[in-house]
């Protein structure tokens, strides 16, 4: 069965008769049982199986139970004895086969002996609309810079040592600052995650020397280029 949106409220038609109404039927309600009918029809967009109703009040255990609707000629309708009294309420529960749309509604009554009750009921139905959401909490970060870069000599031969050093500035006093030196073209730093070092040249040739500087969060980096002679 087809029922018409994923977010329009569905009116649920009761169809209501007193027991006169009902003569033609073989075992109309008798002694101190009543009726309530129930009935409603659905159309496109959503489709519903079963629909589950559920009877409480006036002291009785509940009158649970749940309507096929797969048929494409059914509606949902039912006839349930109920013993006479007030104070009862009935719930009705549809959930979409594609688990998208739930439809709830609910209703009180009364049974008076031998007739059967007229509702109308609204059953609402929610659908999700396949959206979520992010939630965003930004903060600012300033990132880091090296500063006072000291590189000497800037020629040495091979096998010699340049001397380096470097001192990182950051305008989040809190931050803790890390470094890493590394060269191009061949040759090792005695410590290269300390600010200052040294370089041995190991081939001939120009070399760039690189500093990182980071907070943990952003980095920035300077180069310098040194010369290493035969």
């Amino acid at each position: 069965m087809k029922c018409t949106s994923l977010f329009r409220a569905l009116t649920v038609l009761v169809a209501g008769f007193t027991i006169a109404a009902c003569s033609s039927d073989k075992n109309p309600p008798s002694g101190n049982i009543g009726s309530v009918g129930l009935a409603i029809q659905l159309s496109e967009t959503v489709t519903v199986d079963t629909v589950r109703y559920s009877i409480t009040g006036n002291g009785i255990a509940p009158i649970e139970g749940n309507i096929a609707v797969s048929d494409p000629g059914a509606t949902i309708s039912a006839l349930i004895d109920v013993v006479a009294g007030s104070g009862y309420n009935v719930e009705l529960a549809a959930v979409s086969t594609d688990l998208g749309t739930t439809c709830i509604g609910e209703a009180g009554f009364d049974i008076v002996a031998g007739q059967t009750t007229a509702l109308s009921i609204v059953l609402q139905c929610y659908g999700e609309d396949g959206s979520g959401s992010v939630a965003v909490d930004a903060v600012f970060n300033n990132c880091p810079v090296a500063t006072a870069v000291v590189v000497a000599p800037r020629s040495v031969g091979v096998g010699g040592k340049v001397m380096v050093s470097a001192v990182g500035s950051d305008k989040d006093a809190s931050d803790s600052l890390t470094y890493a030196w590394s060269a191009s073209g061949g040759g090792s730093f005695v410590a290269p995650s300390l600010g200052r070092t040294s370089f041995t040249c190991e081939s001939a040739g120009t070399h760039e020397l690189t500093l990182v500087v980071s907070d943990g969060k952003c980095m920035s980096d300077r180069k310098v280029s040194v010369t290493c002679t035969p």
